[in-house]
């Protein structure tokens, strides 16, 4: 169930720290199109951090309708879901995610609060060992 393709027109896709994983494997495995409007929330520590921005960044050069949104939180306010519904008809979009599962709970239960349907909402949970 964690597939884009699965999803509405109108995306949203969280990632934090190692959450990236995903999120890139789509991003590789895109085939000259992307037929959905998506705003990629990434959240990484600092720059050092933020795994594949580079690769991310010029996709989004050849995929006009994927929009980056980096957060470094040692320089920029946390990520919150109050930034990403007040940017966004997120009632209406699909919401992908993937990080600490602590947060991942956190904007699960935000967002549900806010009127997004449970099943617009899928997230890949992991954990570390």
């Amino acid at each position: 169930m964690f597939d884009y393709r699965l999803g509405k027109p109108q995306q949203v896709w969280i990632a934090a720290g190692i959450g990236i994983t995903p999120f890139i494997s789509w991003i590789r495995a895109l085939n000259g199109s992307l037929d959905y409007e998506v705003d990629f929330y990434y959240s990484a520590a600092d720059d050092a951090s933020a795994l594949f921005a580079d690769e991310i960044t010029a996709a989004t050069m050849r995929y006009p309708s994927l929009t980056l949104h980096l957060i470094r939180t040692n320089r920029d306010p946390p990520l919150t879901p109050g930034q990403i519904w007040s940017a966004h008809p997120i009632t209406r979009s699909s919401v992908y995610m993937c990080g600490p599962p602590e947060m991942m709970r956190a904007f699960q239960r935000e967002l549900r609060a806010h009127g997004v349907a449970p099943d617009q909402i899928r997230w890949e949970q992991f954990g570390l060992r």
